[in-house]
């Protein structure tokens, strides 16, 4: 029982102490080269910026007019906006905007993946860059996530999440603090090999290596990453390629969100094998275990094995005693947060509640892909901001 705790807790710490200092120590190793600087915007490639928009009527207007205002030329951009199956004024305030943009609507709601194929068949530019309906993106985003192309081995490059409570940019909570340290995970990743999952908020790819993803696709960001890598390309990470969302407006949403995505994490981890071979994709095989596939499974398989054998193992040693009481207290602390949707915490409980929470969610996000109970359709979360 105690090597079977030792274990467990030896997975915990190389997976979220061990992994950064690691690849941090690897880059020292290496001397990758950068992508070319320049200012120059008749350099830039052409692109399509393509935005999925189901029933986000709150935020269409917003997202639009942010997208107009990117700083990249006007002969070089073009901008399409898929509403499909949306039931409320999504469409309709879209199509405001006459000639700016590109509006595909069809009243068939057949999901996410869809609707960006549908965006792409039409897309006649060189990049084409997907974002989320409700994040907001920095001025330069586009013109920063364009110049990384300029290296021939780069196929798609991941912007950067970033999460904030409401409109006047505070921090979102422990979800905030946690993609703080993912984001430093992902430069780590880009800087050595490459980022194993793009952010889904802002992710730009080589037209050309853009494919259909199966319609039951839950995680497409992660799958097109993956196919990406397995070409033999390179996903970069622009972390001046900003994409701001806002936290959820509740943990019941968060909740929502959080399970269909490590649903998705199961899946996109099945049918994405062909990245363990070493031989042919180097540390980037590394980087997909331990920094996906271990998050998505054993490290929350590792939490609670832990957990239980600590209270077999009480009588044996204090120290397990103790063990079992932080793990007692963040179960408390999360589950009070959940049920009085508590987000104003000192910060350490807010962190701490967020990686319970998000731990609970991946073993919930095993049931439900396993019991084949995930819809493709995506159901959108409701959002502060």
């Amino acid at each position: 029982m105690e090597l079977l705790f030792v274990l467990s807790i030896s997975v915990i710490v190389f997976v979220y102490v061990l992994y950064g200092p690691i690849m941090l120590g690897l880059r020292k190793l290496r001397n990758e080269s950068k992508s070319v600087d320049t200012n120059d915007y008749f350099d830039l490639p052409t692109l399509s910026l393509i935005i999925p928009a189901f029933n986000e009527e709150n935020w269409i207007d917003k997202k639009i007019r942010n997208s107009l205002g990117l700083e990249y030329p006007e002969s070089k951009i073009e901008i399409i906006v898929v509403t499909d199956g949306s039931t409320d004024s999504t469409n309709t305030n879209a199509a405001r905007y006459g000639e700016d943009i590109i509006l595909l609507h069809q009243q068939a709601r057949n999901g996410k993946i869809n609707a960006m194929d549908r965006a792409a068949r039409i897309a006649n530019n060189e990049l084409l860059v997907f974002t989320d309906a409700n994040t907001l993106l920095n001025p330069a985003a586009l013109v920063h996530i364009s110049k990384e192309f300029s290296n021939t081995n780069v196929g798609m490059v991941s912007g950067e999440k970033s999460v904030k409570a409401n409109m006047d940019g505070e921090s979102a909570t422990g979800e905030g603090i946690y993609w703080r340290y993912e984001s430093w995970l992902k430069k780590l990743d880009s800087d050595v090999s490459s980022v194993i999952g793009a952010a889904g908020e802002l992710f730009a790819i080589r037209s050309d290596l853009y494919d259909t993803l199966p319609e039951d696709t839950i995680l497409d960001d992660f799958m097109l990453s993956s196919r990406v890598i397995s070409l033999g390309y390179k996903v970069a990470y622009q972390p001046k390629a900003v994409a701001t969302e806002y936290g959820s407006s509740s943990y019941k949403e968060e909740w929502k969100r959080k399970v269909r995505i490590c649903a998705g994490g199961l899946q996109s981890t099945l049918r994405s094998l062909s990245l363990f071979n070493v031989k042919r994709h180097g540390i980037s095989s590394f980087s997909f275990l331990v920094h996906r596939v271990a998050r998505w499974t054993l490290a929350p398989l590792a939490l609670l094995i832990s957990y239980l054998t600590s209270v077999i193992l009480i009588p044996s040693s204090p120290f397990y005693a103790l063990y079992f009481f932080i793990g007692s207290f963040a179960l408390l602390v999360t589950y009070y947060a959940i049920h009085k949707n508590e987000k104003n915490l000192p910060k350490p409980l807010l962190l701490i509640v967020y990686f319970t929470f998000m731990h609970l969610s991946a073993i919930a996000g095993w049931f439900r892909y396993l019991g084949n109970n995930q819809s493709v359709n995506w159901e959108r979360s409701a959002r502060l901001g």
